[in-house]
């Protein structure tokens, strides 16, 4: 990957070479226009070789571009911290809710009464009140 880069990057260093060798004719470049309020003169002007334009231009347009990326990237590195921090503060969170539930559980085994639980007492008298010839059948009325 870096050999690719390393190629497409001689590829461009060269085209600007012939670019500013194609290029060397001078254009006026006016920074200033000329103002029609009076003590302005006529504005600024500046004769410069057309490849020192246009790569200027290139140059500018680069690190105006740079500066967007690093503004972006900074923002989202804060962005990045801040949910970094809230994540660990809720995953202490977690952990605390889950140590309480777990003392909890333990604290209802260790209190549960024994009344609480249904007996296997309760189960056979049903199925005696169910047996075939009882009296009493699962209505409770006598059956006969």
């Amino acid at each position: 990957m870096k050999l690719l880069r390393n190629v497409f990057m001689a590829v461009l260093f060269l085209a600007g070479v012939f670019l500013a060798s194609a290029n060397t004719g001078l254009v006026e470049l006016v920074y200033m226009p000329p103002l029609p309020l009076e003590g302005y003169g006529e504005g600024g002007r500046v004769q410069v070789p057309l490849f020192v334009l246009v790569l200027g231009s290139i140059l500018a347009g680069v690190l105006l571009t740079g500066l967007g990326l690093f503004l972006e990237q900074m923002r989202l590195r804060i962005t990045s911290r801040s949910l970094s921090r809230e994540n660990d503060q809720l995953n202490r969170e977690v952990g605390t809710l889950r140590e309480q539930v777990e003392q909890l559980k333990a604290a209802e085994r260790i209190t549960s009464p024994t009344w609480a639980t249904r007996s296997d007492d309760s189960d056979e008298s049903e199925e005696e009140n169910d047996a075939p010839g009882s009296v009493l059948g699962s209505t409770g009325r006598d059956d006969r």
